[in-house]
């Protein structure tokens, strides 16, 4: 079930009572507890009688509470703190908050009352094998010259760009020219931005203790620029839908026992914390500072950097994605209200799986650099459909989260397999890279496969279902490493996402805590993504003359119907990089089998089938498993079956007249009859 599942309404008095505290809760989560009074004038608050209060007589959680209560009636009255005109907040903005709506960090600055100065920081030196790269980083760029003009037009700010090779540094000495009193950020859970966030918190903190601990000493105060003596760092919930570091799915009763890692197991947690919290509206204003600190332009952040020939020719292969994407936050809003007009009536069905129809929605890189929050998708679909009529697209999100917290917990997720005996998996040998550079770059001879690898190349996405589809022949065809599909997926899509694509690799790969049930056939899977080959028509143009029963595997085309169609197999289409798909499925089942069945692969096994593994606690969980593997099965029990009355209606032997003699038979029968039709009109 879906945390949307709750029988109380959030629209209710109560409720809204509930989420405003819960949202004030947020606000309060200062990394410097030092200074708690810098959101007051003084240390004393009053209690709900009027009654003073010390809070330094208090203990902490009162004092806390106290805080909250005020904050709570100074929203519901409408006051806002008065500061002074010098009084300064800086917004950190993130690769993951491109946005103005919903920002739960720009939304707190706003509301402290602070003069705000929006800022974004980038350093080359910082990002390391994961970092943003390819596709992604060209999306980066777009969306914060996008971001930039929005605070310029409709709120008279700006966005200040600073590139660096040490952003904890960097902060600190923007902190220290601005005078900023607070700083807000929304925070992020990949693991190395998690750990840069606790050391620029823990220098900020260190900084402030040396410059009390100098105060006494220093002859001339304003020689040196300072920190604010009052300044606090305020650390906000806005990627995700719960804080992943507050959910413990891991800790109910029979979670390592049953589902371990399954969306299941994340939204039984989830439910416990009630609804997401409400999205936040866009500031009315966003006041700007005195005085601005420098900025870069975008072209001397130098994210748009394209290669040349050896002529100097830029080759610019952006095109396809400037042409495909509205890379803005109304962009986002524009294709988030698409979807919700037509494609969500189909996100319970089987048509959600059309890849020739809008019926995805497509807004997974506006998700991921935030450009719509995951909040405001929630929402705007229970309010479209209704919580029960849109489960599967709810699961959805609460999926991305599991994807977060997964790579929290286990941060080698992108590198290491995640059931260690993974790694001595065997794989197919391609010295070469002939197979891997043929299903990179859409060679395979398979079209729906071709179809889904080029879309990725031209616009840098494609739809879930034909990710699935080639991540399976890659794996379980190829008999390739899932290491490599993460690579290229992590370079070409514009929703790169490393916990999400960690997360869905390792489980397609085999070694993920919640392997695929599932196999994707290569051609049998068009039955759902493609019936009417319109999707493979249109990124394979070599097969675009072919009858529709034969798109999705020319090779069974007799050769009237090829010569028609002016097809050459081999020439103008390669031959399929594999021909005997059963015999591939086998062999990769075997290699799994001989992995279980080796010293270093049986401890693993339990004696239900499943595999075991140790969490980094110590705890171990069962891992779920393909019913192949904890049966020892020698042939495949996970296929895809051709469905031939789902298959446009035809009958299982709609193909048994396909010989070359029969084809050419009703090819003059055919000519023929519109010949005789032609005379007779």
């Amino acid at each position: 079930s879906s945390p949307s599942s709750s029988s109380s309404s959030s629209s209710s008095p109560s409720n809204e009572r509930k989420l405003k505290a819960h949202e004030d809760d947020h606000h309060d989560d200062h990394e410097d507890h030092d200074d708690d009074d810098n959101d007051d004038d003084n240390d004393h608050d009053h209690d709900e009688d009027g009654n003073e209060n010390d809070h330094g007589h208090l203990p902490p959680s009162s004092r806390a509470a106290a805080r909250r209560r005020r904050r709570r009636r100074m929203r519901e009255g409408g006051e806002r703190k008065q500061r002074s005109r010098d009084d300064v907040a800086v917004v950190w903005f993130r690769d993951g908050d491109l946005r103005i709506r919903d920002n739960e960090a720009l939304y707190a600055a706003v509301e402290s009352g602070r003069r705000v100065i929006p800022l974004f920081i980038w350093s080359d030196e910082e990002q390391g094998k994961w970092g943003v790269c390819g596709a992604a980083r060209f999306w980066l760029s777009r969306g914060l010259q996008s971001l930039d003009d929005d605070l310029r037009q409709k709120y008279g700010s700006r966005l200040v760009l600073v590139k660096t090779n040490d952003t904890t540094s960097e902060i600190i000495k923007i902190l220290k020219a601005t005078k900023a009193s607070a700083l807000f950020f929304n925070a992020s859970y990949t693991p190395d931005i998690m750990r840069r966030d606790d050391t620029c918190v823990e220098e900020i903190n260190k900084e402030k203790q040396a410059q009390k601990r100098r105060k006494k000493t220093m002859q001339n105060k304003k020689a040196l620029p300072l920190l604010h003596p009052s300044l606090s760092v305020h650390r906000c919930v806005g990627s995700v839908l719960y804080d992943i570091t507050h959910v413990e799915p891991d800790k109910l009763q029979g979670a390592l026992s049953h589902g371990f890692g399954s969306v299941g197991f994340y939204l039984r947690a989830c439910q416990r914390l009630g609804d997401p919290k409400i999205p936040k509206p866009p500031p009315s204003a966003i006041p700007p500072p005195v005085n601005w600190p420098k900025s870069l332009t975008h072209l001397q952040m130098g994210l748009e950097r394209l290669p040349r020939r050896s002529n100097g020719e830029r080759v610019d292969w952006t095109m396809g994605i400037q042409e495909a994407w509205r890379i803005s936050e109304d962009g986002a809003h524009e294709a988030l209200r698409r979807f919700l007009e037509d494609g969500i009536h189909h996100s319970e069905s089987k048509a959600r799986h059309r890849a020739d129809r809008k019926n995805t929605a497509i807004i997974s890189p506006y998700i991921r650099f935030g450009q719509l929050s995951p909040s405001t998708v929630y929402y705007e679909a229970k309010r479209a459909m209704g919580a029960h009529r849109c489960k599967a697209f709810l699961r959805r999100l609460a999926w991305r989260d599991l994807a977060y917290w997964m790579l929290w917990k286990f941060p080698s997720l992108p590198d290491l397999s995640l059931r260690p005996q993974y790694e001595l998996q065997r794989w197919a040998d391609d010295k070469d890279g002939s197979k891997l550079r043929a299903w990179k770059t859409g060679q395979t001879g398979y079209p729906l496969v071709d179809a889904g690898m080029r879309q990725l190349w031209v616009m840098g996405w494609m739809p879930n279902y034909i990710r699935h589809v080639v991540a399976g022949f890659l794996i379980e065809y190829l008999n390739l490493s899932w290491k490599h599909g993460l690579e290229w997926f992590h370079d070409t899509l514009v929703d790169s996402d490393l916990a999400i694509n960690a997360h869905m690799w390792q489980n397609g790969g085999h070694s993920g805590v919640d392997q695929w049930n599932f196999v994707m056939h290569p051609v049998y899977a068009a039955k759902n993504a493609d019936p009417d080959a319109e999707y493979t028509r249109t990124w394979v143009a070599e097969v675009r003359k072919l009858p529709k029963e034969f798109v999705h595997c020319p090779w069974n085309a007799p050769p009237s119907v090829r010569a028609q169609a002016g097809f050459r197999l081999g020439r103008d289409y390669p031959c399929r990089i594999i021909a005997n798909l059963k015999a591939a499925r086998v062999d990769s089942l075997k290699a799994v089998n001989e992995l279980r069945a080796s010293p270093w692969g049986r401890p693993y096994v339990l004696s239900c089938g499943n595999e075991a593994l140790e969490l980094p606690d110590g705890r171990v969980a069962r891992c779920i498993t393909r019913v192949d593997y904890r049966t020892n099965s020698r042939q495949p029990m996970t296929k895809q079956v051709i469905d031939d009355e789902k298959w446009n209606g035809r009958t299982p032997n709609h193909r048994r007249d396909n010989n070359p003699l029969a084809v050419a038979m009703r090819d003059c029968v055919a000519r023929s009859s519109r010949a005789a039709e032609l005379m007779t009109s």
